[in-house]
């Protein structure tokens, strides 16, 4: 594994930037954008499980790669960050490449 962002270890992230599994260095993308959405709302700040326009697209990130809320099941209440953008990624629209400091 490895510290910061984009920790890719199966067994998690070693100790740094990323210890605790809250994954905040990650939060910079777009406001308002959930996965097969053509366009985002820029302003909904957190989804809270459910998709902006009632997408049947599912999230393709495995859970090894979660950055955020990693210790939930899969589909379940809990995971309410199973439609945002880095839970399928290419499937959401982007307001901006750099992103907007969401």
């Amino acid at each position: 594994g490895s510290a910061g962002c984009n920790c890719g270890s199966p067994t998690g992230c070693e100790v740094g930037a990323r210890a605790g599994g809250n994954g905040q260095p990650c939060l910079w993308f777009s406001q308002g954008c959930t996965i097969g959405c053509s366009t985002c709302d820029n302003a909904t700040q957190h989804t809270m499980g459910k998709s902006l326009c009632n997408s049947t697209v599912q999230p393709t990130l495995p859970k090894y790669a979660w950055t955020l809320n990693r210790n939930v099941t899969p589909g379940s209440p809990s995971d309410t960050y199973r439609h945002h953008p880095w839970r399928a990624p290419g499937t959401a629209p982007v307001v901006d490449a750099c992103g907007m400091a969401g």
